[in-house]
């Protein structure tokens, strides 16, 4: 539930316009995550689909970040096509993934997955972790990881690229 109000709203509009730019051949999943991972809809073509799963998005729970990842990395081998995309939309927080950050890193590296993560934040936790250093809070362990750390992190790690759209 930490991306009720506004981040989960801009997430949703960053989705569907995101939806409007793909090529009518590409193939789409959308998997939603709070405590627990769901996969909302498999791999489709049917972009309407998509576009309905995307607006029946509603926060709750906690954020199981780590495990909707490596779920999305698992849900890839049944991609019809070559080319592995994760787009993931979230604040970056994980506090109930089964999955260690440390067993995520190692398979990303093990994938062709390649990661673009769009960051959106609430006002106070943006000024919260805007410093972007590995740690937003002591003692330095996994529960505080900067979020905007995690999120450039994973994306460097696969190739991809980290977007904060209102992080200044």
């Amino acid at each position: 539930s930490s991306m009720q109000g506004s981040p989960l709203v801009e997430a949703k509009v960053a989705a569907l316009a995101f939806l409007n730019e793909i090529s009518p051949r590409d193939a789409v999943s959308l998997i939603a995550f709070g405590d627990k991972v769901q996969v909302v809809h498999p791999f489709d073509q049917d972009l309407l689909k998509i576009r309905t799963g995307v607006h029946s998005l509603t926060p709750h729970g906690g954020t199981a970040l780590y495990d909707a990842i490596s779920k999305a990395i698992e849900l890839m081998e049944t991609a019809p096509l070559p080319r592995h995309v994760i787009i993931l939309l979230s604040d970056g927080k994980d506090e109930d993934s089964s999955t260690k950050f440390a067993g995520l890193d190692h398979k990303i590296q093990a994938s062709d997955v390649v990661l673009f993560s769009i960051g959106e934040y609430a006002e106070l936790d943006r000024k919260l972790f805007i410093g972007g250093k590995k740690h937003y809070k002591l003692p330095e362990v996994e529960v505080n990881l900067n979020p905007v750390w995690v999120l450039n992190y994973l994306a460097d790690l696969s190739g991809g690229r980290a977007f904060f759209p209102k992080l200044g």
